[in-house]
């Protein structure tokens, strides 16, 4: 999957950018792949975490760009023209947050996912974690808090845009995601875990009245049971095909 990730930034026309790759001392051959020279000028940083979110702090803690955006790997850019378009935006430098659309893979089947607006994030994560660039400078100390296990990105987002609320929207996919990761987990533990971190993220975070805060719940979690139950009929109310 890293491989795919790599091919997608090495197609950027623009340039002018850092590579981090954080490992979690992986023994798949990825630390050799890098040794190799497979990832071109990444800086390859290979040790023990305490899962996703802190791997994303440790390599947070090395960032000097004026932007970051987190790629999973097997994860990748939407085409070769995203970072030039993102640096030629009016707003690049004073935007807290730049995000934009997503193509969603699953096997041989792409659909095409717009993002929702920003002021939709206490109902829901509004884009997709790699369909977003942070301004580092509003970020600050700032890290993942990794009490939330599964939702950690849409409390760091909600932080960035509390500190900075300028946006910059961008009508055009960022990213390539692979489906099936842990937000979209059927799991009955996964569930269970995402629903007392949405419970707690209204309370703690969006400051969200009782009665609006179960009404929000409410149909969040109907809209992923439909999902789960009838995810030909999701995608076609929610996204668009390609």
């Amino acid at each position: 999957g890293l491989r795919e990730t790599a091919g997608s930034v090495a197609a950027q026309e623009l340039r002018d950018f850092e590579w981090l790759i954080q490992d979690g001392g992986s023994s798949d051959g990825t630390a050799d792949a890098a040794a190799a020279g497979e990832f071109g000028d990444a800086l390859f940083i290979s040790g023990p975490d305490k899962g996703l979110y802190d791997a994303m702090n440790k390599a947070l803690d090395r960032v000097r760009g004026k932007y970051v955006i987190f790629m999973n790997g097997g994860d990748a850019f939407a085409d070769g023209k995203v970072l030039a378009e993102v640096a030629a935006l009016a707003e690049f430098g004073t935007a807290g947050l730049i995000y934009g659309d997503a193509y969603e893979v699953e096997e041989a089947k792409e659909v095409y996912k717009p993002a929702f607006s920003h002021k939709a994030i206490p109902y829901t994560m509004f884009a997709h974690h790699q369909s977003m660039f942070y301004r580092v400078a509003d970020i600050g100390a700032t890290r993942y808090d990794l009490s939330y296990r599964i939702g950690a990105d849409r409390i760091l987002t909600a932080r960035v845009l509390q500190t900075n609320p300028q946006v910059a929207r961008m009508h055009r996919a960022i990213c390539r995601f692979e489906r099936g990761g842990l937000s979209q987990s059927s799991d009955p533990k996964v569930l269970a875990q995402a629903h007392e971190e949405r419970v707690r993220a209204l309370r703690e975070v969006f400051n969200v009245p009782g009665p609006l805060a179960w009404f929000l719940m409410t149909v969040k979690e109907t809209v992923e049971a439909v999902r789960r139950r009838y995810p030909g009929l999701y995608d076609r109310l929610r996204m668009r095909r390609t």
